[in-house]
């Protein structure tokens, strides 16, 4: 019988990681284009004030996917460390990038997320 490591744990986040992914563009198909940069600060907040309720939600589920990409640039992480010769460096850097994408999508978000409350 086989035990169950880290590995195996960060490996079956990968599906539900998809199925955020995959939720989020059917629950919100109104924000695959974005909003034109021609667009006036009155219908930027009509277009807030709209869609409130889509837009939190949309931002709430998109911070899941940010969140869900740790366990995945650790699982690239551990892999890449069993390749190292010499100096595990590479798999090192790829640790300390994988705080990267999550912060800023969580700082993209917060933005949205703040407009979204107060249009």
């Amino acid at each position: 019988m086989r035990r169950t490591d880290g590995e195996l744990i960060l490996f079956w986040t990968l599906p539900a990681l998809v199925i955020i992914w995959v939720s989020a563009f059917f629950l919100f198909p109104g924000f695959l284009h974005p909003m034109s940069p021609n667009m006036s600060a009155d219908q930027v907040a009509s277009f807030y004030r709209d869609e409130t309720a889509r837009i939190r939600y949309s931002m709430i589920l998109f911070n899941w996917f940010g969140v869900g990409l740790i366990p995945t640039v650790i699982l690239l992480a551990m892999q890449v460390r069993r390749t190292a010769h010499r100096t595990p460096i590479l798999s090192y850097s790829l640790i300390a990038c994988a705080g990267g994408p999550p912060a800023l999508f969580l700082s993209a978000n917060r933005f949205c997320l703040l407009g979204a409350f107060r249009p």
